[in-house]
């Protein structure tokens, strides 16, 4: 029998009741497009519509980009959802990827992948599953983050034949040492996420390391 692979929740929320939806994905010229990967930061979390990375992007390139980050994710979604895509579709013209906090997880259970953190723990009526996830987020973080830097050198290899941008918006840690942290010069309208003029100096940066 086919394995039937996990699928990624459809849409988070928070707390306010706002609604998170996933960005459309069109491989249509896949071979020509920009295909972003990370959290809530490269999703381009409660920024206004022309300021996410794609968009802006996509307005200076004009040509395919398409952003796959989702708020809470970690490292080992951007890894699943990236080999997903080029297993299927091959290397797209150019990959960014905005690596995410270490301290994350994709937690899979009924077939369904999700994001586990440190606000799991407060979760009330955890399965069996999520409390000892819980617990190896916070008793096994050595292997976890050596788990993480498995992650990077891996993405590297694999994006040694097309274009390939990095960075981190967590700027106050030194989680990734080689890999480019992003100075935020501006906050999103809820003041814990980037704004609009710090992925506008994102986006220069990435179109100076492309050149296309």
């Amino acid at each position: 029998m086919r394995r039937i692979a996990p699928q990624f929740i459809e849409m988070n929320g928070d707390d306010a009741g706002n609604k998170f939806p996933h960005h459309d994905i069109d491989y249509t010229d896949w071979d020509k497009s920009i295909a972003i990967f990370g959290d809530s930061c490269s999703y381009g979390q409660y920024l206004n519509t022309g300021d996410r990375l794609h968009e802006i992007l996509y307005s200076q390139w004009r040509r395919p980009v398409n952003n796959f980050g989702y708020p809470a994710e970690g490292n080992g979604h951007i890894f699943k959802k990236f080999l997903n895509a080029v297993t299927e579709h091959g290397l797209p013209l150019g990959v960014v990827v905005g690596y995410s906090s270490p301290w994350r997880i994709a937690y899979v259970e009924n077939n369904f992948i999700e994001s586990l953190g440190w606000w799991a723990e407060k979760w009330e009526d955890k399965t069996i599953g999520q409390t000892a996830a819980v617990n190896f987020l916070e008793n096994c973080k050595d292997t976890l983050f050596e788990q993480n830097l498995d992650v990077i050198k891996a993405m590297r290899l694999m994006c040694k034949d097309t274009n390939y941008y990095e960075w981190t918006p967590f700027t106050g840690q030194d989680y990734y040492k080689d890999v480019y942290r992003l100075e935020w010069t501006d906050r999103a309208s809820d003041n814990v996420h980037p704004g609009p003029e710090t992925m506008k100096f994102l986006a220069s940066k990435i179109r100076e390391k492309f050149k296309l």
